[in-house]
């Protein structure tokens, strides 16, 4: 008799239990129906479905190729651009997340227009969510020699240094220090960013003390890029410019050693 009390409970918790449909709540079986919510003209539904998405992408990897074979890169696409603010910011989050799977930066790639738009929030916001996510985009897609080359296409070289070197948060800079590094392992993007006007020795070893381990060492990482490509004649020229190394890093040798 207990045992068919018990069996009764157990049948009538299950009747009880919510099966209703909650598009904030991601499982990967939900996931298909919160992405189509994406095409929504709401901001509120979309504010709240990105937010939902990039909880559910930061809880596994798993989730996070669920979310890629749903094609979620193309929905999410649709907002890094969008007039409201947070919704910008949860949809170049999303994207952020999505690119550190192996194929995520090549189906971003298919079309230049993609990192175009990503890149010109670099240039043109101030939003510091904003420039965080925006430049940990780019920082994977320029992994990519075809996410190299379209960077360079986009001409924001002179705004990727100047953040790098003047933004007050740690994380931004960080990017764009990968970014360049990542440009740097490209022979051709490589002799563009040595040639800008913005790029500058100075810069970098100050960056090389600066008070975030991760930061010292992408800049060291990067200081050393350079060092590698010493037949740069543009290069050569810079580090003998009127700013030498040995006023920041007395302990190393005469630039005259350099090459």
């Amino acid at each position: 008799m207990a045992k068919l009390l018990q069996k009764d409970r157990e049948n009538r918790s299950a009747e009880k239990k919510d099966l209703s449909f909650h598009p904030y709540t991601i499982t990967p079986e939900s996931a298909h129906t919160s992405i189509l919510l994406l095409e929504s003209a709401e901001s509120e539904i979309l504010c709240q479905t990105l937010r939902a998405i990039t909880k559910f992408a930061a809880q596994d990897i798993s989730n996070r190729n669920v979310l890629f074979n749903l094609n979620a890169i193309r929905y999410v696409l649709l907002h890094v651009e969008h007039s409201e603010l947070n919704i910008r910011r949860f949809a170049l989050k999303a994207l952020a997340q999505l690119c550190q799977l192996p194929r995520g930066p090549e189906q971003v790639l298919d079309n230049s227009q993609n990192l175009r738009k990503i890149a010109f929030l670099l240039v043109k916001t101030e939003d510091v969510f904003v420039l965080e996510f925006a430049s940990l985009v780019l920082s994977e897609l320029t992994r990519e020699p075809l996410g190299c080359e379209q960077l360079l296409s986009a001409n924001i070289l002179n705004s990727l240094c100047s953040r790098m070197k003047n933004s007050l948060d740690p994380d931004v800079q960080k990017n764009c220090l990968q970014i360049l590094s990542n440009m740097l392992n490209d022979p051709v993007c490589a002799a563009e960013v040595t040639k800008n006007p913005q790029f500058s020795w100075p810069s970098l070893l100050v960056l090389m003390q600066n008070k975030y381990l991760a930061i010292q060492h992408a800049a060291l990482r990067t200081v050393n890029q350079l060092i590698c490509r010493y037949k740069d004649t543009v290069l050569q020229r810079t580090f003998r410019a009127p700013l030498p190394l040995r006023a920041h890093l007395p302990e190393l040798a005469p630039a005259r050693q350099y090459g």
